[in-house]
């Protein structure tokens, strides 16, 4: 599993509570010796988060969106996950922060 770090709670501009958490697969991992071949984060019913290689670093952002669809009740939310890799350029990091920053959600109803 990716190392253990409590996701904080934050109040995320434009888009309302939610939960943020670093996940880094470790550096020294050898996908060989996963089980299939693949070193998964989590999973929803069937469908798991593998994980790339070594040394990877996902971003998830947990976002409740009823906490701001104007009083509308009910289980849901959406999750945003961003990986990068320690060559990752800091070109591209900069790309993923503002891709990552300009996300907004709304209700409109």
């Amino acid at each position: 599993m990716p190392t253990d770090q409590a996701a904080s709670t934050v109040l995320m501009p434009g888009r309302g509570p939610g939960k943020m958490v670093d996940l880094m697969v470790p550096a020294d991992l050898d996908l060989a010796s996963c089980d299939e071949g693949e070193y998964r984060s989590s999973s929803i019913g069937d469908v798991s988060r593998s994980h790339e290689g070594a040394g990877q670093r996902d971003r998830v952002s947990i976002i409740d969106i009823y906490g701001i669809a104007g009083g509308v009740s009910g289980p849901g939310g959406i999750i945003i996950d961003a990986a990068t890799f320690p060559n990752t350029s800091p070109t591209v990091m900069a790309e993923v922060d503002a891709i990552l920053d300009g996300i907004h959600l709304g209700y409109w109803g």
